[in-house]
């Protein structure tokens, strides 16, 4: 407790030492732990040891995306009058926040759009999908539940521009690639849907559904 405000002076030395010995001793085990570095850098910040910066440093190499770890950086180098790194830390530390908005308010509007979905209003739906990935274009799911609304709504060939924004950002996610798959069967893309169902069929080899409309394919082949 004695770490959760880094002006406190209750911490004793002998508290600090066992702190430092437990946190280092977490790290030798788990070197990959940011929060174990990000802790460990808070007891040296109280004992003022030089390597907290190297600490915090290894906790942000490790997860990048800390904002108390940014914030804890910013804050000394500031400290040690460096002025365009503490800068340059707080702009992150900005960002990540703002991200973190965009982040909230994207799962806002997915939450909607997936009740109007459940309820078949998928107009509505693609409406709250769209607006998702406004806000956060990197939400892969933002961009398939918007592809499968869109479809149900008759509108294929937008559908099938919005598939592949899910599939780049989650190449390995079979049920993108089935679903962009029978949306190309709507519009009589028979070879592309065979290539995406051929994917699905790699990633998933007992996906159900991709192997249902691999052997229809074939058979209508053979028919022909």
């Amino acid at each position: 407790r004695c770490l959760s405000d880094w002006s406190s002076d209750v911490c004793s030395s002998d508290l600090l030492a066992e702190a430092r010995k437990q946190f280092e001793t977490a790290i030798r085990y788990q070197p990959k732990a940011s929060e174990y570095h990000f802790e460990l850098s808070r007891v040296f910040h109280q004992l003022q040891m030089p390597e907290e910066r190297a600490e915090l440093e290894a906790a942000l190499r490790l997860d990048s995306q800390s904002a108390s770890a940014h914030n804890a950086l910013a804050n000394l180098l500031k400290s040690k009058g460096d002025m365009a790194g503490a800068r340059a830390e707080f702009s992150r530390l900005q960002e990540i926040k703002q991200n973190d908005v965009a982040r909230d308010i994207a799962l806002g509007h997915m939450r909607a759009g997936v009740k109007l979905a459940q309820g078949s209003d998928y107009s509505a739906a693609a409406g709250e999908f769209r607006q998702a990935v406004e806000a956060n274009p990197r939400l892969a799911e933002g961009w398939f539940d918007l592809a499968g609304a869109l479809l149900q709504t008759g509108k294929i060939d937008e559908a099938i521009q919005t598939f592949p924004k899910a599939i780049a950002l989650a190449p390995r996610w079979p049920e993108a690639h089935f679903q962009f798959a029978l949306a190309l069967l709507k519009s009589g893309q028979q070879e592309r849907a065979l290539s995406e169902l051929h994917v699905v069929i790699e990633q998933d080899p007992e996906h159900a559904g991709a192997k249902r409309e691999l052997a229809k394919l074939t058979a209508a082949q053979h028919a022909c």
